[in-house]
């Protein structure tokens, strides 16, 4: 197992814990871990998971993937998205 994979799955377990409930109050993670994603957000004192089926994808790199949840929050109903990256690639991607 791969270091970023690893990261990942370590991330996605804590964020799972209610004891991150306060730090995901009023915000939307999405962790991506090999092939699947999960959405983290909380209610009052609870973290909530869950898996996300329209955001599992074959997307390799990061940075195809990137427009992938981005196109995804613009269906969500976001008006505006900002993608940082000091990758070249996200860059020339990037309409």
């Amino acid at each position: 197992m791969g270091t970023k994979v690893f990261f990942t799955k370590v991330l996605a377990r804590a964020m799972a814990e209610d004891r991150h409930a306060q730090k995901l109050q009023g915000k939307q993670l999405y962790v991506t871990n090999e092939e699947s994603c999960y959405h983290f957000s909380a209610t009052e004192h609870t973290s909530v998971s869950e898996n996300v089926p329209c955001l599992t994808g074959h997307h390799e790199e990061a940075d195809t993937r990137i427009f992938f949840y981005a196109q995804h929050a613009a269906q969500e109903g976001h008006s505006s998205i900002l993608i940082r990256s000091s990758d070249t690639d996200v860059e020339v991607l990037a309409p």
